[in-house]
């Protein structure tokens, strides 16, 4: 997969960004490996993640969910991070 980051063992696929125009909205395809993990942070604009395959552990708000296949979970503009298991 394109944007594929060895050291933190995740790949991006980028669908709409600002390279298609547009400026307050993106749609991408996250990866995870293994093991893998991004560091909390924050964005200016909401964020939201569905579990197509696997498990991953995800922190939003100092709580922490263990989701699956067909979960959800979105954040509106604050700090959450979440690896995969």
């Amino acid at each position: 997969m394109e944007g594929f980051n060895p050291t933190a063992g995740v790949a991006i696929k980028m669908f709409v960004d600002r390279s298609f125009g547009a400026v307050h909205q993106s749609l991408f395809l996250i990866q995870y490996m293994p093991g893998a993990k991004i560091d909390p942070h924050d964005h200016t604009f909401e964020e939201s993640y569905l579990i197509v395959s696997g498990q991953v552990r995800a922190t939003a708000d100092g709580h922490t969910y263990d989701l699956g296949v067909g979960d959800v979970i979105g954040r509106a503009l604050a700090a959450f991070t979440v690896s995969r298991t």
